[in-house]
């Protein structure tokens, strides 16, 4: 059945939306926009720019509150269908090899919270680093154009990144080396109340690999935005791990 919908973009109806919106209110906002549609405006803006897809929890959200029908719906999701939707730059192997040590993307979310007090000191502190390594990183990013300092305090200007999916990457592995080996020593500094570590063994048919993979990214644009919100006052890491135990099983 041919689509009928296809030259439906929901970008283009929400920034329709928006500007009728104005007209009829001229101290409507952004932020009121995404307060009314229950996303956040970080998620909003980054949509509204063409940096990023909405995931498929706040396309349905939306569409309730703007009474979508079920094709234009439909149409949006397919268009997000293998996008990267989380990230409004990809990085290349190169640069990311240069902030791959775990410690580099905590200091960059640190940074970020609203409230905290982001100079070298209070990043040591929270992050539990030398003073050493926090000076040489924040010179780092300062040197790569991801932050900058303003009045004794560090500011982040990069936005949300990540690096490319499914591509061989030696910095990717090392990172996560990293990163499993940190949350190691985290399940018996951490007390229980404040971390959640979670396995599943299960039987899987490796034609649905893809699937699975496209679920946990979905997951994951959720997760980033529900966190993304001026009221952080702490760094988090998810991890979530899908790998096979087994060698696949023939006839």
């Amino acid at each position: 059945m041919a689509r009928m919908n296809s030259n439906f973009d929901y970008r283009l109806q929400l920034k329709a939306e928006l500007e009728a919106r104005k007209l009829k209110n001229c101290s409507y906002s952004l932020r009121a926009f995404a307060r009314d549609l229950g996303i956040s405006v970080t998620a909003l803006h980054g949509v509204l720019n063409a940096e990023r897809h909405l995931s498929r929890k706040n396309l349905v959200l939306i569409s309730e509150k703007l009474q979508w029908s079920k094709s234009h719906l439909d149409w949006a999701m397919e268009s997000t269908i293998g996008k990267t939707t989380s990230k409004n730059e990809i990085l290349s192997d190169d640069r990311f090899r240069m902030i791959s040590d775990w410690f580099y993307l905590p200091i960059l979310s640190f940074i970020k919270i609203s409230k905290a007090k982001s100079n070298s000191i209070a990043i040591s502190k929270s992050l539990g680093l030398e003073k050493g390594i926090v000076r040489a990183a924040l010179e780092r990013l300062t040197r790569l154009g991801l932050i900058e300092k303003t009045n004794g305090q560090y500011q982040r200007l990069s936005p949300n990144f990540g690096t490319q999916v499914d591509v061989p990457s030696q910095a990717v592995r090392n990172y996560h080396k990293q990163v499993l080996a940190e949350a190691a020593k985290k399940l018996d500094s951490v007390p229980v109340e404040r971390r959640e570590y979670l396995a599943l063994t299960v039987p899987v048919s490796s034609s649905q690999l893809e699937k699975f993979k496209q679920h946990i990214r979905s997951f994951r644009d959720e997760f980033i935005d529900e966190a993304n919100t001026q009221s952080a006052d702490e760094v988090y890491q998810l991890n979530i791990q899908l790998f096979p135990w087994t060698e696949k099983v023939n006839d």
